[in-house]
């Protein structure tokens, strides 16, 4: 890119130096037309009318005031021409271009010496045409650059306001997805704590009080988590709003054996990982742990971690189910999602059935964590 743009640097420079050469080689033309080529003062006024076309970019009104004395002395018009078109392409002055114009068509018309060429009236006629064309020309181009300017900034402001509608839309969908998630699934989830926590009290068998509490104390943490969720949700995705508290891998062990899941973690993950792989790597541990419990119960479950100098490895790996299944309804939206966080942090993800009826995923992330890496 920065080559092309160097390109089109030098092809305009190029583009400038043709076009002054161009309009210098016309003024000097007139010039030798309307004098003799020799070192007179006639002849210094012109070649510097011609230097003034050459510096009108930068020192615009100092080059049209330049031409003004070749244009009095030999009757030159193309430097002040140009430099006037110069001049009105910029100026915000009106009045001064105007008195320029007049300035122009007076010294045209050479009072001093004045004996009509075309005849008084055509001669006035041809001094307002040279005097009042190249302003009137400028300022077209100027306000020409002036309503492109606008139609830029309105067409900028009509993408700043679609987007914004487009930011309310989205934020009134997710204000209703959160009141569905808190209105159903918090009920249901808030009944499953209380029921839990009934049996837990009123049971005597150890084991059932047990499960019961196990039960409540998942209850009141999804209950934790779903709110949190819903507090993104409804922040409308107007900053970068986390769902607090983030889980980490130190919370790995507690993962493992609240799962339910004859699962063990035969090597312990690399130190010093990122907060976003941390995240990542333990979401791909509790869907695997939660695939396992719904879909091979009773099955033994490793998981293991590896890394080399750019990635982090996780796999989960089952055996066959020992126990009989009992059907849960499932849409992959789970395998869907660590897809999705492995896509969004540059890694992968791979899923594979052992020959022995088990199962495999496998988690690979780039050590930087950082988003597209």
């Amino acid at each position: 890119m920065a080559w092309v743009a160097a390109r089109q640097a030098v092809h305009r420079w190029w583009l400038v130096v043709l076009i002054d050469i161009g309009l210098v080689a016309a003024g000097a033309v007139e010039l030798l037309l309307e004098t003799r080529p020799a070192w007179t003062f006639d002849f210094a006024w012109g070649v510097l009318g011609l230097v003034a076309i050459l510096t009108r970019q930068r020192l615009r009104w100092v080059s049209f005031l330049a031409t003004l004395p070749a244009l009095y002395v030999t009757g030159i018009l193309i430097p002040t021409l140009i430099t006037l078109f110069a001049v009105a392409e910029r100026s915000r002055r009106r009045w001064m271009l105007f008195a320029a114009s007049a300035v122009v068509a007076v010294l045209w018309l050479s009072p001093w010496d004045y004996a009509p060429r075309l005849g008084v009236l055509l001669d006035a006629i041809y001094a307002a045409m040279f005097g009042m064309a190249p302003t009137v020309l400028g300022l077209l181009v100027q306000t020409r650059r002036d309503l492109s300017q606008k139609l830029v900034e309105l067409t900028e402001a009509r993408r700043v306001e679609r987007e914004s509608a487009e930011r309310q839309i989205v934020a009134a969908e997710r204000a209703r997805i959160a009141r569905e998630m808190h209105d159903v699934v918090s009920h249901q989830v808030s009944l499953i704590a209380v029921q839990a926590g009934a049996l837990q009290v009123a049971t005597d068998d150890r084991q059932t009080a047990e499960a019961a509490k196990s039960i409540r104390l998942l209850s009141v943490r999804t209950l934790d988590e779903l709110r949190h969720m819903v507090g993104v949700l409804r922040a409308s995705g107007s900053g970068a709003t986390e769902l607090t508290p983030q889980p980490t891998l130190s919370e790995l062990d507690r993962l493992v054996s609240a799962s339910g899941v004859q699962a063990s973690v035969l090597t312990e993950p690399p130190p010093g990982l990122p907060p976003t792989v941390q995240r990542a790597l333990f979401r791909a541990v509790q869907e695997g742990l939660t695939n396992v419990r719904k879909h091979a119960p009773g099955a033994v479950t490793t998981i293991m971690f590896s890394a080399t100098s750019r990635v982090v490895v996780l796999v989960v790996e089952n055996g066959p189910s020992v126990e009989e299944r009992t059907e849960f309804p499932s849409s992959r939206h789970g395998l869907i999602g660590l897809r999705e966080r492995a896509d969004l942090l540059g890694g992968s993800l791979a899923t594979e059935r052992l020959d022995n009826g088990g199962f495999r995923l496998r988690v690979t992330l780039p050590l930087s964590g950082e988003p597209g890496a």
